[in-house]
């Protein structure tokens, strides 16, 4: 068994919470090493303390500060007025601050993009093609120019189960 890391992001990180997502759909290249049951342990979107904001997220880590993460806020829930710094990258969350996992319990590397079902689509929370497609091919773009939507690419799906607590 092997641990990676994973940068979830919204809709899919409230759905994979709230019990409501059990597979993704990623670019192929991005998840040749997963296997079943490996780990993966969730990057998320999250604020530093404005006080601590001109820290990095490492050397705050290192300092025991404690993350506000994204997910939590809500229109209900809001952070005070002027207590958080800018918003953090999911990629930039150091491990020490996470707080889920993801048990892998299989990979499809077989599936091209197009193949996917309104049904897939709406459990990955979107709920129009436009939204997904906008969604895709900007996440898609680190991965390089050949996994646009229009190209309908090859495409890894990864079921999982999630572990709402770190493990390591």
């Amino acid at each position: 068994m092997s641990t990676f890391a994973l940068t979830i992001i919204e809709p899919q990180l409230s759905r994979i919470m709230a019990g409501q997502l059990t597979t993704l759909w990623r670019v192929g290249i991005q998840m040749q090493a997963y296997r079943p049951g490996d780990l993966l342990w969730i990057r998320e979107p999250f604020y530093l303390p404005k006080s601590k904001a001109h820290f990095a997220p490492s050397s705050a880590a290192a300092q025991g500060v404690t993350p506000i993460y994204a997910a939590d806020l809500t229109p209900e829930s809001p952070a005070p007025e002027g207590w958080l710094g800018p918003l953090m990258k999911a990629r930039t969350m150091p491990r020490a601050w996470h707080r889920q996992h993801l048990v892998i319990e299989a990979v499809d590397r077989t599936r091209r993009l197009h193949s996917m079902t309104s049904d897939e689509m709406v459990a990955q929370g979107f709920a129009h093609l436009n939204h997904f497609i906008g969604w895709w091919n900007k996440a898609a773009s680190l991965a390089g120019p050949d996994f646009r939507w229009d190209l309908n690419p090859l495409i890894s799906t990864i079921a999982f189960a999630r572990i709402g607590a770190p493990l390591s």
